[in-house]
């Protein structure tokens, strides 16, 4: 079920480039508000109920949010330097002076690296 809105808003794909759409901004939706409001809300994209912590109107607001901005996601757009997300990570920490090969977290009686065993800083965006 979609809002009338939201698929006039995005009338211009059709079939699965629609359905992708619709996903990724749901996607980007139920990440946002697990990582900031500490919830789900993906039921309001198809339903509205009194005790649902927002309401369809709201997560239909956030999803034009979404929608109307450029997503840059698999570096589509990227034409040279394609950055890994463990890499990413690994820069970021060491520019704040953490040496990310040190930094573990335990699970399962193993050590495990935050930036996994892939993430290397990338000097070549650092000169």
């Amino acid at each position: 079920m979609r809002s009338g809105a939201h698929s006039r808003a995005l009338g211009r794909l059709r079939g699965e480039q629609l359905e992708f759409a619709l996903d990724r901004v749901d996607d980007q939706i139920d990440v946002t508000s697990r990582a900031f409001l500490g919830l789900t809300v993906a039921c309001a994209r198809c339903h509205d109920q009194n005790s649902d912590p927002i309401s369809q109107c709201d997560y239909y607001a956030l999803a034009g949010i979404f929608q109307s901005t450029d997503t840059l996601s698999g570096g589509q757009r990227a034409v040279d330097g394609i950055m890994d997300t463990h890499d990413l990570h690994a820069t970021i920490l060491h520019l704040l002076g953490l040496d990310h090969e040190a930094l573990t977290h335990n699970y399962a009686g193993r050590d495990f690296r935050l930036t996994n065993v892939s993430g290397k800083v990338a000097g070549k965006i650092l000169l």
